[in-house]
């Protein structure tokens, strides 16, 4: 749950991308195409009472699947309410046993294997290119 301010709900983002590793070069980048869409959803949500304010927490995931984990701990233990990472299959499916299915956290993986699609994530997994639509 995201704590609740005067203004209304701040919701907490993790992003879990790799910033060292074999795969290091492309978490930055992704770190930062991440905080642009949390300050574009501040600014548009600036001057309206009772918003839901976001705010963006990383960790790097050293590009291996335990570190994957740990990352994902360190950004829930920080509030994150949802996920966003990480890169690989190997990753997500590490993250998705160890962090977000038995939380019930929400983590959009770029990962992009169709083993994603056939695991029993507990509809904690979304991914724009999967056919599984939002639960409503």
């Amino acid at each position: 749950t995201s704590p609740a301010t005067a203004e209304g709900l701040e919701l907490v983002i993790g992003g879990i991308h790799p910033e060292t590793g074999d795969l290091g070069s492309y978490g930055p980048p992704m770190n930062r195409a991440d905080g642009l869409a949390v300050d574009t959803i501040n600014e548009m949500v600036a001057n309206v009472s009772g918003a839901v304010t976001a705010k963006f927490v990383s960790a790097d995931t050293a590009s291996t699947a335990e570190n994957a984990v740990s990352a994902a701990r360190k950004v829930v233990g920080e509030g994150a309410s949802c996920l966003i990472g990480p890169v690989t299959t190997p990753e997500a499916i590490a993250v998705l046993n160890g962090v977000t299915k038995a939380r019930k956290i929400a983590m959009i993986p770029e990962a992009s294997a169709v083993k994603l699609r056939e695991t029993d994530d507990a509809g904690t997994i979304f991914r724009i290119n999967s056919s599984r639509r939002p639960p409503g």
